[in-house]
């Protein structure tokens, strides 16, 4: 949407088009990005996450506080910790047609979770503020595939995961003899 005008971004948001964000690479490649002040105000649903690693943030953490960054640059306040949350979370599972299962915490969805450690007095502005190193457990289908170390024995998947070194913290990950797949153990 970065080259559509307002009056595209509201027909194409009327018409139940969804938007991907990706604040990093459009400013690096084009130098602009799409209106995303307006699309905020109108309630469009909007995805973020990174686009492309060489013009771009490589995770959608660094890609939240890309966008936030911006956002204050421009002075749009309508773009909060809040709302970049929701478009990492719940908007984003619906922009991809995926919400049925993911994006919010329900009866009836998957548990797929991200536990963080860092604490604020606002959650949302903790995620955002959040780096990979905060990470400290990821669940898929309530199941643990990553995390710290001391998390392992309580929560991992199987007992197939390997430990290892994240800068200096020490992480599990569980590849090996996860469901879908024979190949993961080589």
């Amino acid at each position: 949407g970065t080259a559509l005008t307002t009056a595209q971004l509201d027909e194409a948001n009327t018409a139940g088009a969804y938007f991907i964000w990706s604040p990093s690479s459009n400013v690096i490649l084009y130098g602009d990005t799409v209106d995303i002040g307006h699309l905020v105000d109108v309630g469009a649903v909007v995805g973020i996450g990174p686009d492309w690693t060489v013009s771009g943030e490589d995770d959608v953490l660094s890609e939240m506080r890309f966008g936030h960054s911006y956002a204050r640059t421009e002075g749009l306040t309508n773009v909060t910790p809040e709302r970049l949350w929701l478009m990492a979370t719940r908007d984003g599972a619906r922009a991809v047609d995926l919400d049925a299962d993911i994006g919010t915490i329900e009866v009836g969805k998957r548990a797929d979770l991200v536990v963080f450690g860092r604490v604020s007095g606002d959650p949302y502005r903790a995620v955002l503020d959040s780096r990979s190193s905060d990470i400290r457990l990821v669940l898929i289908d309530g199941a643990a595939y990553y995390g710290d170390v001391a998390l392992e024995a309580a929560t991992a998947v199987n007992g197939m995961c390997e430990d290892f070194d994240a800068c200096g913290t020490a992480k599990f990950l569980c590849v090996a003899g996860t469901p879908g797949s024979t190949s993961r153990a080589d």
